[in-house]
């Protein structure tokens, strides 16, 4: 049996040398770690953080880096150039968030932007947007995620260069 803190984890499969949970919700914080093998020998005192995600839209950068990013569920987009910030009134320097590289770490960086005014889906690198001309399938079978794009308006879409299309 495997614990973090009081509550009880998932076992997905048992080796030798490792045991593999489905980790258990809990409120933020430091817990525990126990396991308690079949002879009933229980082994503990490993620490494992519990972070809260931040709210859709939230601005965050890693404690000392420079980089600020947007949050949408499990991703993180990063704001490429301050001048994004103008583009919308509720965006500010005022309202980014300290975090630890490690809470920033739970969120996977997407480039994935999608104008109010077009169906296209484009990848952003640096200040440059190259529309995706791929099918459904194509994006889904390359490893993207459509949870990972983000909506954005007229202003910052055109503020972006058009690069060359993505094809694959």
């Amino acid at each position: 049996r495997v614990f973090f803190g009081d509550i009880e984890a998932k076992i997905i499969s048992i080796s030798p040398n490792v045991v593999e949970v489905i980790i258990p919700g809990h409120d933020p914080g430091d817990v525990s770690v126990s396991v308690t093998n079949p002879s009933g020998i229980k082994s503990g005192g490993i620490g494992f953080r519990y972070f809260k995600r931040q709210d859709d839209g939230s601005l965050i950068r890693a404690i000392g880096d420079s980089r600020i990013f947007i949050t949408k569920g499990n991703y993180r987009r990063h704001i490429k150039d301050a001048k994004i910030f103008s583009f919308y009134g509720h965006l500010g320097f005022d309202k980014v968030k300290d975090v630890s590289w490690q809470e920033l770490g739970l969120y996977k960086e997407s480039d994935l932007i999608k104008s109010e005014h077009s169906p296209k889906v484009y990848s952003v690198e640096n200040t440059t947007k190259h529309w995706l001309n791929i099918s459904a399938d194509q994006f889904v079978s390359s490893g993207r995620n459509w949870d990972a794009i983000y909506f954005i308006n007229k202003k910052e879409f055109d503020f972006y260069k058009s690069g060359s299309e993505i094809k694959s």
